[in-house]
């Protein structure tokens, strides 16, 4: 079975690739304003990775995004974080 720590609900990824491709910009390019690569960028998109705290910041600044958007970004950001086996000991 694989895991789903780290991972965005496929709701916000597409939200993600939304609100990127509304402002006409490439993954590359959003990448460099948030100072992720590419790579990163479509982990995002495709539900396969959660931003940092940090990046979602990064992410809700650079997108202009409104509070609820950005609450919600936010919240999935601190939830992988908190499951974060460096964080909680579960690689012990």
């Amino acid at each position: 079975m694989e895991s789903t720590r780290h991972r965005v609900p496929p709701e916000l990824a597409a939200d993600l690739r939304r609100w990127r491709v509304e402002r006409g910009w490439s993954q590359e390019a959003l990448g460099r304003r948030v100072r992720v690569s590419r790579a990163f960028v479509s982990n995002l998109e495709c539900g396969i990775r959660a931003p940092s705290v940090a990046v979602a910041v990064a992410l809700a600044s650079v997108l202009g995004l409104p509070d609820r958007d950005r609450g919600r970004l936010m919240e999935h950001a601190r939830l992988a974080g908190r499951s974060s086996p460096w964080r909680t000991g579960d690689w012990l």
